[in-house]
């Protein structure tokens, strides 16, 4: 049991621990919904039902399923081991959290707890198109802060492709070129390789505009990095230039 709250009171939430698998399949677009019927599911796993989920019973195991798609991943999510069990005896493959991850970073997708977290508000983390200051006499709580910040500007969430070879990781010092040492900075919030592009990129937070000259900090050595925005990659095909 763990406790949550709202800006009105306090409520309480029971939190049940739920056995979850990702599998992509192997087998192509046009089956991509076949596997999950091994079991007896995709009743409401259709091409267009994306990021939809259901319960569902399925040879006396009760699961959740659901479908999403990662850039070019099409993806079933079951939140039930015996299900995945059944299917991965049945051939089909995991994708770890490794290939989940460069995937919704190909796709520019935040992941809380690096891209955006409680200590930064929408207009730092790249999630300004989720807040609706449209009309004016709309009230919500955090207007007037976020109102100020968008009046004064501040750190952005951007995308970073890096032009020398390495590897961007999370954490990463990022500086304008040619500041002096003490110099504001901004951090890489998440990086990766893309096996698409062929480069590494990342998400970062900085504190400059997006055609500042800018570096990354990998090991004690500065690399030049490019600011480009987000997705690098839909549907498999690359939307930065290289």
């Amino acid at each position: 049991m763990i406790s949550g709250a709202n800006h009105r009171q306090r409520r309480l939430f029971r939190v049940r621990n739920l056995p979850v698998a990702i599998h992509r399949d192997q087998i192509g677009r046009a089956q991509v919904t076949e596997r999950p019927r091994l079991l007896g599911a995709g009743g409401n796993l259709r091409r267009g039902d994306v990021f939809k989920d259901g319960p569902q019973r399925v040879r006396q195991v009760q699961i959740v399923a659901a479908r999403c798609v990662l850039v070019r991943a099409d993806q079933h999510l079951l939140r039930s081991a015996a299900a995945w069990n059944q299917l991965h005896a049945q051939g089909v493959k995991p994708a770890g959290l490794g290939a989940r991850d460069t995937l919704r970073l190909e796709a520019g997708m935040n992941l809380y707890g690096n891209d955006m977290d409680e200590n930064h508000h929408p207009l730092e983390s790249g999630l300004a198109w989720t807040v609706a200051f449209e009309p004016q006499s709309r009230e919500f709580i955090g207007r007037s802060a976020l109102e100020s910040a968008r009046r004064n500007g501040g750190p952005e969430l951007v995308g970073l492709i890096l032009e020398d070879r390495g590897v961007l990781r999370s954490h990463q010092k990022v500086m304008a070129a040619g500041l002096s040492e003490g110099a504001p900075a901004g951090e890489v919030t998440s990086g990766t390789f893309s096996p698409t592009l062929n480069r590494s990129i990342a998400l970062a937070r900085v504190p400059f505009p997006a055609n500042a000259a800018v570096q990354v900090d990998i090991r004690g050595k500065l690399h030049a990095v490019r600011i480009v925005k987000p997705p690098f990659v839909r549907h498999g095909k690359a939307l930065i230039e290289i």
